[in-house]
C-alpha cells in the first residue's frame, strides 16, 4: 500500500504535509456551500518557488461524510489526476496531502459561466469537446462537466 502522502518525483521537494500547509498564506477559491464540497484554495509551492498549486480540502466536512464517501471521491479523483498526466489543460497531482486533501497545479482561467453569452468561440467549444474525448480515451470520465469546471484562458 503507498504512502498517504505521495508527492511530485523531484526528493528535493519538501512534503507537503497538513501541518506544512496550515503555515502557508492561501486565497481561497471556493468555500464549501454545503457538508459534502471541499474547500479549495491556492498555494505557493515549494514556498517562494512561484508555482502555485491548487488544495482541495475536505477537513471541515463531517466525519461521517469524510469517511463514507469524500475520502472515497478524492482517491478516484486522485488516480484520475494519475491517469491524466501530461494531458494538456489538465491540472497535474502534485500531493496527497492527507486522506481529505489533495494538490494540484494551478490553471489559469476563467469558468465558462464567468465569461458572457457569446463571448465563447465555437472553436473554444470545439477544443473542449477534444479534450474531453482524450479523457475518455485514458480511461477516464469526468462525471461533473460543467460551466463552473470548464476553465478558458
Amino acid at each position: 500500500m503507498s504512502s498517504p502522502v505521495e508527492t511530485q518525483s523531484s526528493s528535493k521537494t519538501p512534503t507537503l504535509s497538513r501541518h506544512r500547509l496550515a503555515t502557508l498564506p492561501s486565497r481561497s477559491i471556493h468555500c464549501a456551500r454545503n457538508w459534502s464540497k471541499a474547500d479549495v484554495s491556492v498555494v505557493e509551492w515549494p514556498p517562494a518557488s512561484g508555482k502555485l498549486v491548487v488544495v482541495k480540502d475536505l477537513k471541515r466536512s463531517p466525519l461521517w461524510f469524510r469517511v463514507l464517501a469524500g475520502r472515497h471521491f478524492l482517491r478516484r479523483e486522485w488516480r484520475a489526476l494519475r491517469a491524466l498526466r501530461g494531458l494538456e489543460c489538465v491540472p497535474e497531482p502534485v500531493a496527497r496531502i492527507d486522506a481529505d486533501a489533495i494538490a494540484m497545479s494551478h490553471c489559469p482561467g476563467r469558468p465558462t459561466t464567468a465569461i458572457g453569452d457569446g463571448s465563447i468561440s465555437p472553436q473554444a467549444l470545439q477544443r473542449v469537446e477534444e479534450l474531453v474525448s482524450k479523457l475518455h480515451r485514458r480511461g477516464v470520465v469526468h462525471c461533473d462537466l460543467h460551466g463552473d469546471n470548464v476553465l478558458i484562458d
